[in-house]
């Protein structure tokens, strides 16, 4: 991804991993090759444990492995139900096996790892300093609220709300949130690609709509 490889001229890729993953609820990893390996090893710190969700082959779940008696081990210790196992088929990724019967299993994990309400932070609204979910949330909101706007105009949006300040990671934050889905680019504009905002705030979404709208017009009026 461009994110990551703008990213790394500052910070190595394990550490921006380890910064992604801190926006997500629950990290599922499918032990089914060798990279996914490498995953499971550096997402089992003891921060990011209870979030873990891992799928293995029952074949090898009584193996006397590093695997299973290393980060395996320290995530059951963590969360009783962060493992499951099913029989892998070979040839599964491209044909399909019985994964379909963990399913109850994956949906109670992900439920039980679902985040408490947390109160609203106006400082970590900020694109400034280490990345955070807050802030990677509100940027999206920020773009689906104004339908479609330019990076600079976001950054205007952004010294509105808070001040001039140094708000170079918000180039990181677009991103990311084009990178993960999010967001898309469309010529010069930013676009959201969700149905909903993603933080829960209690607004009139309609109206903040409508005024983003209103500016943008406006904006518009001025560059013709």
């Amino acid at each position: 991804m461009k994110f990551l490889e703008n990213r790394t001229k500052k910070q190595n890729l394990y550490d921006i991993e380890q910064t992604i993953s801190n926006f997500a609820d629950v990290i599922v990893i499918v032990l089914e090759s060798n990279s996914a390996f490498t995953e499971l090893g550096a997402f089992a710190t003891k921060d990011l444990r209870k979030k873990i969700f891992v799928i293995n082959d029952e074949q090898f779940k009584s193996a006397p492995s590093f695997i299973n008696q290393g980060p395996i081990s320290a995530i059951i210790e963590s969360s009783p139900d962060g493992v499951a196992w099913y029989k892998m088929a070979a040839g599964g990724v491209e044909y399909g096996d019985a994964i379909g019967t963990i399913f109850p299993a994956i949906s109670s994990a992900i439920k039980n790892r679902q985040p408490d309400n947390e109160l609203l932070d106006m400082e970590k609204l900020k694109p400034t300093g280490e990345l955070n979910r807050w802030a990677f949330s509100f940027c999206h909101d920020l773009i689906f609220s104004s339908r479609k706007i330019r990076p600079a105009e976001l950054a205007s949006v952004y010294n509105f709300l808070f001040g001039k300040a140094n708000f170079d990671a918000l180039k990181l934050y677009n991103a990311l949130l084009i990178a993960l889905g999010f967001v898309e680019k469309n010529g010069d504009y930013l676009t959201s690609t969700q149905l909903a905002p993603l933080l829960q705030i209690p607004i009139n979404k309609i109206a903040l709509q409508a005024s983003f709208l209103a500016a943008r017009h406006h904006l518009d009026l001025q560059h013709a």
